[in-house]
């Protein structure tokens, strides 16, 4: 009886100390209208990065940080390795309207050794993709009033780069524009298999648009199936 007295008075003690970690963490939007208000005025939109082992999953919960770093002015770090297809996000707040049709725009990420990962090497998963039969679609986003929209963006990184690379995420919408500085920092053993082996990178998001296996052809590193009258030989 004791220790379960003991247990309960561990956990009323653990929970306060818990929930108060999630306020500091977390704030409502409509709490941080009040709170940022001269900042926020005369902004129809927030935008900001976040890593992807961070998910941006509440649409009416902001982490302060958001709100008060200037992402336009300080680039935000990332770390990636040489070969992967690296993973963020970069987060939207519609703080004032409605966003129809919003875009999202990559700038060149270049070295200041002249080192070029190109834009076209990017790729925004919420904007579109490859579907089911190869063939390239896109898809509207829009963010309802008040309401915060994570967006999912892949870099295909070579196994040559090396080093740190800067460039930009521009968010259009509503005729606004906000642009993101991003400083890459690219460092480590190259990964021959460009993440996928590690859930934990959510490399395997660049699946969503591969076109491997929709025609007749033999994948490479697979060797035919065989049949002779009845009989099927499988290697």
């Amino acid at each position: 009886m004791k220790k379960l007295l003991l247990s309960l008075y561990i956990v009323c003690a653990i929970v306060p100390v818990f929930a108060q970690n999630i306020h500091r963490q977390y704030i409502f939007t409509q709490e941080a209208i009040r709170l940022y208000q001269e900042k926020l005025s005369h902004k129809d939109f927030v935008a900001f990065p976040e890593v992807r082992e961070e998910p941006i999953k509440w649409l009416d919960s902001l982490r302060p940080e958001w709100i008060k770093e200037d992402y336009t002015v300080k680039p935000y770090l990332l770390h990636a390795q040489p070969g992967e297809y690296f993973v963020f996000q970069t987060g939207v707040w519609a703080v004032q309207h409605e966003l129809k049709n919003l875009q999202v725009n990559f700038s060149d990420f270049k070295s200041k050794t002249g080192k070029i990962i190109p834009a076209k090497k990017m790729t925004c998963f919420n904007a579109g993709g490859i579907n089911y039969l190869g063939k390239p679609f896109t898809k509207q986003i829009n963010v309802p009033s008040g309401k915060v929209q994570a967006l999912w963006m892949g870099i295909n990184l070579p196994s040559t780069a090396i080093g740190k690379y800067y460039g930009t995420v521009t968010i259009n919408a509503n005729n606004i524009s906000q642009t993101i500085k991003i400083q890459l920092d690219v460092n480590g053993k190259t990964l021959s298999d460009h993440g996928f082996d590690e859930g934990k990178r959510l490399s395997r998001l660049a699946w969503l648009n591969s076109d491997i296996g929709i025609n007749n052809n033999i994948t490479k590193g697979y060797i035919p199936v065989e049949r002779k009258g009845n009989r099927i030989k499988v290697h």
